[in-house]
């Protein structure tokens, strides 16, 4: 039988399992908010009045908010457990390193026809995602560390 301690020890969240939820409770919130104003009709870009599907503040197509729906879950799922936890690290930051380009080659570039109908707010966002995602990587256990059994 375990005792208290023990127990209490196991179930504690370390700050990289922490900043993983947090990543993907917000995500899926934007996400879900997301496909819930822009529907799944419609995979391509964003119509021509873009404010009409504007999410707290960042605008995205169909496509964008499956991203972020799928990433959320990705990021909870991960955070469940200390030794997932720096999967998300790792593949996040991938993934909001590839997001964070696209971002900035098509704001530069002003493309019409965006698929994924990127906003400022949407790069802030993909930005701060793979900071923390970088951070989680350097905060979870490593692979046969000393806390590994």
């Amino acid at each position: 039988m375990i005792d208290r301690a023990r127990q209490r020890q196991a179930t504690r969240r370390t700050p990289a399992q922490v900043a993983a939820a947090a990543v993907g409770v917000v995500l899926l919130v934007i996400g879900v908010l997301g496909l819930v104003d822009t529907g799944f009709s419609d995979f391509g870009s964003t119509p021509a009045s873009s404010d009409a599907t504007v999410v707290a503040g960042l605008g995205g197509s169909t496509l964008l908010n499956l991203a972020h729906v799928v990433l959320g879950a990705f990021a909870l799922l991960c955070a469940s457990g200390a030794g997932r936890v720096r999967l998300f690290g790792l593949v996040g930051s991938l993934a909001f390193l590839a997001l964070t380009a696209y971002d900035v080659v098509s704001l530069i570039n002003g493309a019409v026809g965006d698929p994924l109908g990127t906003h400022w707010p949407a790069l802030i966002l993909h930005v701060a995602c793979l900071v923390v995602a970088g951070a989680v990587v350097f905060l979870s256990d490593r692979p046969g560390g000393p806390d590994r059994a």
